[in-house]
């Protein structure tokens, strides 16, 4: 009977690869290294079918041999190991967080992406905002009627879009909605928690309506019919984030995952290699937020209107700071909040705040109708019951039919 007796060579080889096996042990939740190690594995075992001794001539040393290419494949891992950066800060009255997964030797530096998207978030809120002075919005706002005015692409980009959504959604979604909101006291100035009388709310509303908001294509002008007041806050996140990632894209990065305020915008891969995991929260007054759902999201945007984070309350009533622009009143449905998957940001957060306004039986029909994945928290009793469109349930994780369809 033949016995196998290793040679030198095999036993420095084996040797060699249990140091790996070893170090693989150690580092077992990185699947290069994983890689690795199941490399040195199978020379391990084809060891024997080698012809080591020929080798040994040329190579001089099949022991260095091993080791160099597994070093070599070890330092290649590591150069393309898949990770993420992180960029944060603040703006818009809110916080954003931008994330980029990659190879690492792929990534751009850290403090290199941050100066860029805090110059350009800077430059959307300097076009914007109702809380600059000086702002090319509020700028506009202070300009003479029926009068024709130069405004920047940015800002008709975003008013032809405002406009765009409020003629679909009927006037549901409306950016004029500013002298309203000024008057329930969730404008830029802060006021006392008191309900307006019907002659200011009939007042208010004389300065309010799209309609009202007229705008030039041949020479990107814009003019006001009335003394109306544009506020952006329905559809500014949204649309930095889309900026955002367009910033990110330019740079051939497409796994990413861009948020301002709660608004999201999601493309490719997470670090480990998986679509984003977004979770739903629960829309109560305290501070403990639980996921009633988690979904998965890749190549979309995402956004929610929720009356539970922003309001006052008068005699024990609640009062949103969402302004129903028809009635001029803050909406008074049970829907605690609403979740819009769109394309883009943008049309995630315009959607979201129109199907807030129309509440939960006449916004979920619109949403329907129009194949808007949206999902709807509905204030029932002490709880929260939850419906969704039929567009919304391939973004669950675990999707199942609600009792309200």
């Amino acid at each position: 009977m033949l016995r196998f007796v290793p040679t030198k060579v095999q036993k420095k080889a084996r040797s060699l690869t249990a140091t790996s096996l070893f170090c693989f042990l150690l580092t077992r939740q990185s699947k290069y290294w994983r890689k690795c190690a199941n490399f040195l594995v199978f020379l391990w075992l084809a060891l024997p079918l080698w012809q080591w001794r020929r080798i040994h001539a040329t190579l001089v040393n099949p022991t260095i041999f091993v080791a160099l290419t597994a070093c070599a494949l070890l330092t290649q891992c590591g150069r393309n190991e898949r990770t993420q950066i992180v960029v944060q800060g603040a703006t818009m009255g809110t916080t954003y967080s931008v994330k980029v997964a990659g190879l690492k030797s792929q990534l751009p530096q850290t403090e290199l992406l941050q100066k860029i998207i805090d110059v350009r978030l800077a430059d959307i809120n300097q076009t914007m905002s109702t809380y600059i002075d000086d702002s090319e919005l509020q700028e506009f706002n202070r300009a003479k009627t029926n009068v024709w005015h130069i405004i920047s692409p940015e800002l008709y980009e975003i008013l032809n879009l405002s406009l765009d959504y409020s003629f679909n959604t009927t006037g549901a979604f409306d950016v004029t909605v500013a002298p309203l909101v000024d008057l329930w006291g969730f404008g830029p100035e802060k006021k006392d928690d008191v309900v307006p009388t019907d002659a200011e709310i009939f007042q208010a509303k004389r300065r309010v309506g799209y309609d009202n908001l007229v705008l030039r294509k041949s020479d990107k002008k814009a003019s006001k019919l009335v003394d109306l007041q544009i506020d952006l806050s329905a559809i500014a996140k949204g649309y930095a984030v889309d900026e955002i990632a367009k910033i990110v894209m330019q740079m051939h990065l497409f796994d990413f995952m861009v948020e301002i305020g709660g608004e999201l915008r999601l493309s490719g891969l997470n670090a480990e290699g998986n679509r984003w995991r977004i979770g739903l929260e629960s829309p109560t007054d305290n501070l403990d937020k639980s996921a009633l759902k988690t979904l998965v999201l890749s190549g979309v945007g995402m956004a929610t209107s929720g009356d539970y984070r922003n309001y006052f309350e008068v005699d024990g009533k609640r009062f949103s700071h969402t302004i129903n622009p028809v009635t001029g009143r803050p909406i008074e449905h049970k829907l605690a909040s609403v979740t819009v998957v769109a394309d883009t940001a943008v049309e995630a957060d315009a959607m979201a705040t129109a199907l807030n306004v129309l509440g939960p039986v006449n916004g979920f029909n619109y949403a329907k109708h129009h194949k808007i994945a949206a999902y709807f928290i509905v204030r029932e009793g002490d709880g929260f019951e939850t419906r969704y469109t039929p567009s919304f349930a391939q973004y669950l994780e675990e999707a199942q039919v609600s009792d309200f369809h």
